[in-house]
């Protein structure tokens, strides 16, 4: 995970950022919906939400 510095003015895709400022993720359209929501509740502070919300 490296530090997003700058940010390209025209990306077709999404890129994920955490809390840290890190790039997490970084995957052009279309990208796999199931695998991207995977990822973010395996974050950290997903996972304290998770715990909080129950």
């Amino acid at each position: 995970m490296k530090k997003s510095a700058v940010l390209p003015k025209s990306y077709d895709g999404y890129i994920l950022i955490g809390k840290d400022g890190g790039t997490k993720s970084k995957a052009s359209y279309p990208f796999n919906l199931e695998k991207l929501c995977n990822l973010i509740d395996s974050m950290a502070m997903r996972k304290s939400e998770m715990r909080t919300n129950k």
